[in-house]
């Protein structure tokens, strides 16, 4: 806050006791409750001497201690939520895939969407950049979660769900009509494997139980590709030879930062309950080190 922002007005008449009042303007809402909270203990008013532009008028008059006190610690408070929001950071453009999200970027993987109740002949979903879809938490695939670190997320590049029959052909060609799956089919699972690649390399397949977790905890792991396969006894799509169900996704593993900027500036000490006389020449009286 400048020193020709804020200046004192005296009042007219001697003779009419009233308190220092403060006129100020300006646009660092930080700094100006900072000054409010100083003042406001001290028992000075204060007004919005914005004349040029459309700005909230303040007008605090004297009042008793204990309400000065309350006055005090409310624009304090408010003083710290202003801080925050003057920290918060915007969405982040990404430059490449491994490029870093917010939170605010991402939807939440929740596991209860690994139970799928529709599937597809085929649909293959290729991403590009701009589109990618962002999970944090972790993925829902058929019937199988990946879980991710807290401060992980994944970036999709692509995604893949296949029917197939006995022979693990397409069983319903190429086609992406969304097909309804049978109700109790878990009665006839036969096998449920799923293969797994980390950082592009080799792909490993192994055998596992259905509903179960990746764990992805290792923080250099930049990319991953999980593919999972349930193999029923009977078909699972009514009307069709359909006896598998085949899911897979390829990711990004990036970072995820705070929805704020990385130099938070330090939180004003609070404000104590003692009051003090007036100090004149409001700058000085509404200083306060970070």
């Amino acid at each position: 806050m400048n020193h020709h922002k804020l200046r004192e007005y005296l009042p007219r008449n001697n003779k009419v006791k009233r308190p220092d009042v403060y006129a100020f303007c300006s646009d660092d809402v930080i700094n100006a409750s900072l000054f409010i909270t100083s003042l406001s203990i001290q028992g000075v008013s204060f007004i919005s001497n914005c004349r040029k532009k459309k700005k909230v008028r303040l007008n605090y008059s004297v009042l008793p201690t204990k309400m000065r006190i309350t006055t005090a610690f409310l624009a304090f408070s408010i003083t710290l939520v202003m801080m925050e929001l003057s920290n918060a950071e915007g969405p982040i453009q990404p430059a490449s895939f491994q490029s870093p999200v917010i939170i605010s970027q991402t939807t939440q993987g929740l596991r209860s969407n690994t139970y799928k109740k529709f599937a597809f002949g085929k649909l293959t979903l290729q991403y590009d950049l701009d589109t990618a879809p962002v999970y944090r938490q972790g993925y829902p695939l058929y019937r199988y979660y990946i879980a991710l670190r807290a401060d992980r997320a994944a970036r999709i590049s692509k995604e893949e769900l296949k029917l197939l029959n006995d022979e693990g052909k397409l069983c319903l060609g190429n086609s992406p009509e969304m097909k309804t799956l049978e109700k109790g089919i878990d009665d006839k699972l036969v096998k449920y494997t799923y293969s797994f690649s980390v950082n592009h390399g080799m792909r490993m397949t192994w055998p596992t139980k259905i509903d179960g977790t990746i764990y992805l905890r290792d923080p250099n792991t930049k990319y991953f590709g999980v593919t999972v396969r349930a193999k029923y006894s009977s078909p699972i799509v009514a009307g069709t030879t359909c006896t598998q169900i085949e899911a897979t996704v390829e990711a990004a593993v990036v970072e995820m930062v705070k929805d704020l900027k990385p130099k938070v500036t330090t939180k004003p000490t609070r404000p104590t309950t003692k009051t003090t006389p007036t100090t004149k020449g409001g700058c000085n009286a509404g200083s306060q080190t970070d």
